[in-house]
């Protein structure tokens, strides 16, 4: 018996699979659950675990939600954590991610949130 994404079977001759707990999914073969990694999660009851959104970070395993990113900051590379935005970039809300300076404007540090920078 094949079982959908995010179920197992652990034991043969079954005829039905078994939802993995939120915060985890099956394994390459199918008979057991696994912690969703960091910089992913799992919201659901056999679901799989997907990437945090852009903003997003989730640094622990096993997780059911991502958490925001601070003002300033926004995901890096593995979204298991956040980053200061780089001088010519800017973050004013949580969650969100760096963009450029608006016409006009600058930020010649890391990190802040500062509206299109300050100057």
């Amino acid at each position: 018996m094949d079982c959908q994404s995010g179920q197992i079977q652990p034991q043969t001759r079954q005829t039905n699979c078994i939802p993995c707990f939120a915060g985890k999914q099956h394994n390459d073969m199918r008979t057991g659950c696994a912690d969703c990694v960091a910089g992913k999660f799992n919201g659901a009851a056999g679901g799989v675990c997907t990437e945090c959104t852009a903003g997003q970070h989730q640094n622990d395993t096993g997780q059911t939600t991502c958490r925001n990113c601070s003002i300033g900051e926004e995901h890096d590379s593995s979204r298991a954590g956040c980053t200061a935005c780089v001088a010519g970039k800017y973050n004013a809300v949580d969650g969100e991610v760096c963009q450029d300076c608006t016409a006009g404007k600058y930020k010649n540090e890391t990190g802040g949130g500062g509206g299109g920078g300050g100057g």
